[in-house]
C-alpha cells in the first residue's frame, strides 16, 4: 500500500473509461468492457456528475463512486434517485479513507443539486464507512429460485458432472406448481425489441399500485433491458383484449456447463393475476427450452410478488439489506420503510 502517494477528487471526464474499466477488474476480479461501462453510468437521463472519483498526480483513478440517477415516484412527486453501485478501490490505495471521503462530496454534490435519496446495496467490505456515510436499511430482498432441472442439482450434490438430458423430475416439479403459473387465454404475448408507448401506457397503469418505485415507463424499458451492450434480455409484451398490460424481462447467464435463467422482473396491475400468471408461464417455458436448470430472481418478503412467485414453486436463498441515505429533507422515511409501499425488484439494482 502507497502511504505518501496524494490523491485528489474530481467528477468523471470523457476518456477515463479504459483506467476505469482496469480499476473494476483489479477490485472485482472479472471484466467489463467500456462499453458496458458507459452503458451504465453515461445514458441519456444522465444530466449531472454521476461519477466520482480519486485520482493520483498522473490522474489515474485509484477510487470510483458511481451512481445511476434515476426517475422515481415518491408519493405523488416525481424525483430523482441515485442508485449507488461499483464502488471500488485500487487493492493498493485501500484502508486509505477514500470510500468516506469521496462518497461524502459525491452525495453532498447530489444533495444539492435536488437528489432525493441515494440507495443501494452496502456489503461487508464497507466496514464502518455505511454508518459513517448515513446509509441506513429499508427492508430485505431475498433470492428465489425455480428449479427447472431438479435431476441437475442432484447429480451435482452427488459429485456427477452431468445430469441425464431426460428426466421425469422437472416435469413432475412443474406439474406441483403449475397452477399459479397457467397461461389466461385473453392475454397474448410477444418478443420486443423496442420500448414503444405500450410500456408508457403499461406505467400508467401500474403507478397508482405504489407509492413508491422506480418510473417504469418506455425509457426505462429501452435503457435498463434493450440497450445493454452486454448481458441482452429478452423483453416479453403481454396484450389483454388488444391492450399493452405488462412486461417480463428475462436474460440467460452460462457458466461451462450450467445455464440459469434470470428473471429481472414481471410488471403488471396488481389487479390483473392473469396477465402476471401468463407472463410467469412464457418465462418458464422459454427457460425451460433453453435448458436452463433454473430460474432465480430477487423479491422482498411479505410482499404481493413474493407471495405468487413462492406459490408457483421457488424456492428462498439468501437475503440481504436494500439501504438508503435521504438527501431531501421532506422524505416520508416512516412509509418508505414499509416494503408493501415499494414496487421493486432485481431490476432495481444491477445485480440481475
Amino acid at each position: 500500500m502507497s502511504a505518501v502517494t496524494p490523491t485528489s477528487v474530481r467528477a468523471y471526464r470523457d476518456g477515463d473509461e479504459p483506467a476505469l474499466v482496469a480499476l473494476f477488474e483489479s477490485a472485482f476480479g472479472r471484466q467489463i468492457s467500456v462499453d458496458h461501462w458507459r452503458w451504465k453510468f453515461k445514458h441519456p437521463g444522465c444530466s449531472m456528475p454521476n461519477v466520482w472519483l480519486a485520482v493520483v498526480a498522473n490522474e489515474r483513478p485509484v477510487f470510483q463512486c458511481g451512481g445511476i440517477p434515476i426517475p422515481f415516484r415518491l408519493g405523488s412527486r416525481r424525483v430523482t434517485m441515485m442508485h449507488v453501485c461499483d464502488v471500488m478501490t485500487a487493492p493498493d490505495f485501500r484502508r486509505r479513507g477514500l470510500h468516506t471521503q469521496v462518497s461524502r462530496h459525491a452525495y453532498e454534490f447530489w444533495r444539492e443539486r435536488g437528489v432525493a435519496f441515494v440507495s443501494g446495496m452496502p456489503n461487508e467490505n464497507w466496514g464502518k464507512t455505511a454508518g459513517a456515510l448515513g446509509w441506513r436499511p429499508l427492508f430485505r430482498l431475498q433470492w428465489l429460485m425455480r428449479p427447472l432441472r431438479p435431476e441437475a442439482f442432484i447429480f451435482r450434490r452427488l459429485g456427477m458432472r452431468f445430469a441425464p438430458r431426460a428426466s421425469l423430475l422437472g416435469p413432475i416439479w412443474s406439474a406441483l406448481w403449475g397452477a399459479r403459473a397457467r397461461r389466461d387465454q385473453s392475454v397474448s404475448t410477444e418478443v420486443v425489441t423496442i420500448a414503444g408507448r405500450e410500456f408508457d401506457a403499461i406505467w400508467d397503469r401500474c403507478r397508482d399500485d405504489f407509492r413508491f418505485s422506480i418510473i417504469r415507463d418506455a425509457p426505462w424499458v429501452q435503457w435498463r433491458f434493450l440497450s445493454p451492450p452486454t448481458q441482452p434480455y429478452r423483453v416479453v409484451l403481454a396484450r389483454q383484449r388488444g391492450e399493452p398490460v405488462g412486461y417480463s424481462a428475462l436474460r440467460f447467464s452460462t457458466r461451462v456447463d450450467r445455464t440459469t435463467a434470470l428473471l429481472a422482473e414481471i410488471v403488471a396491475p396488481e389487479s390483473s393475476r392473469g396477465v402476471r400468471a401468463t407472463l410467469l408461464a412464457e418465462v418458464l417455458e422459454t427457460a425451460a427450452a433453453s435448458r436452463a436448470e433454473s430460474i432465480v430472481t430477487l423479491a422482498v418478503p411479505g410482499t404481493t410478488r413474493f407471495r405468487f412467485l413462492r406459490s408457483a414453486g421457488f424456492l428462498t436463498g439468501p437475503a440481504f439489506h436494500v439501504e438508503f441515505v435521504p438527501l431531501a429533507s421532506d422524505l416520508p422515511e416512516t412509509e418508505m420503510h414499509d416494503p408493501l409501499h415499494w414496487q421493486l425488484s432485481g431490476a432495481d439494482f444491477d445485480v440481475i
